[in-house]
């Protein structure tokens, strides 16, 4: 380090002094009826022993005495806060948004003020675009308020799904009770299954086993497509016409014949009535109805 010259130390001891009579004047003249106050360093019109900040001529009072004056103080009175970035009336300290105006508190902690949080207690829920109360991270359906759950995830919503924890099925259009999907007749509630295909159900087919068959008029066994005489159960193909015993068959019409001949001839007979006859004349006689049982002769 350079020495200096005794030149050099006599001109900084009066320059020293100069400026110290300087002050004095300047102080007697600024304070002079203020025996606590002698100097303002700051010339901000405060003397320094009562002035906070004596080198800033902008500042006096530090009232809460957290080292920032009065007029730079967002908050004077308050010793935790001095700024308002955004100038929402919470101190940046206390803001956890505080260059945000529309927030100033995160409840939760999820990075979501509370007032744009529609769950601001929920860390795990921000939105509900659908308004149904269930966050849409929580709502298989964010946009349906009319669904929130998919227990068996088939992409229809447990509301609506009539079968909601079978992933094969969701609508049971007739309410049978068999999902659309397993049901063959899906719109028909009487029938659910055609297992041999013939688009007759099971339930009304005679023959469900048989694609062929599905009634059997004459309950003979035999479904109707393949009986020669489908309204008669004592024929199932021509061979058994062919072979059908007609002798009896004949005797017994001929027996009834018979009878009716019979029968019609003894009503004839007792439908005739007996006759009298009256001579008139020599060997002529004249015949007269009568209901007598026997013939009775008059001569005259």
């Amino acid at each position: 380090m350079p020495t200096r010259s005794p030149a050099t130390h006599l001109k900084r001891r009066i320059r020293t002094e100069m400026a110290m009579e300087i002050t004095q004047m300047h102080s007697q003249w600024m304070f002079p009826n203020d025996p606590a106050e002698s100097i303002d360093s700051d010339g901000d019109g405060v003397g320094d022993n009562a002035d906070a900040f004596p080198l800033n001529p902008y500042e006096t009072v530090d009232s809460d005495g957290d080292g920032v004056g009065d007029n730079g103080d967002a908050f004077p009175n308050d010793e935790t806060e001095t700024g308002d970035m955004d100038g929402d009336g919470v101190g940046n300290n206390a803001d956890a948004f505080p260059s945000n105006p529309l927030e100033t508190q995160d409840s939760d902690g999820d990075g979501f003020g509370d007032n744009s949080d529609a769950f601001p207690n929920d860390p795990s829920e921000t939105v509900d675009s659908d308004g149904d109360g269930v966050g849409d991270n929580g709502d298989a359906f964010p946009y349906d308020s009319t669904e929130t759950v998919d227990s068996d995830s088939d992409g229809v919503g447990d509301n609506a799904d009539v079968f909601p924890d079978d992933p094969s099925e969701s609508s049971d259009s007739d309410g049978d009770g068999f999902g659309d999907n397993e049901d063959a007749f899906p719109n028909l509630q009487s029938e659910w299954k055609d297992t041999d295909g013939d688009g007759v159900g099971d339930n009304n087919d005679k023959f469900p086993m048989n694609p062929d068959e599905s009634k059997d008029s004459d309950l003979d066994g035999v479904g109707d497509n393949s009986d020669y005489r489908p309204y008669d159960s004592e024929v199932q193909t021509k061979e058994d016409l062919e072979s059908f015993p007609l002798f009896p068959v004949m005797g017994a019409i001929v027996v009834c014949l018979g009878g009716l001949f019979v029968l019609q001839t003894m009503l004839n007979k007792g439908s005739k009535k007996p006759r009298r006859r009256t001579r008139i004349q020599d060997d002529e006689y004249d015949y007269h109805e009568e209901y007598d049982e026997d013939y009775q002769y008059e001569e005259e």
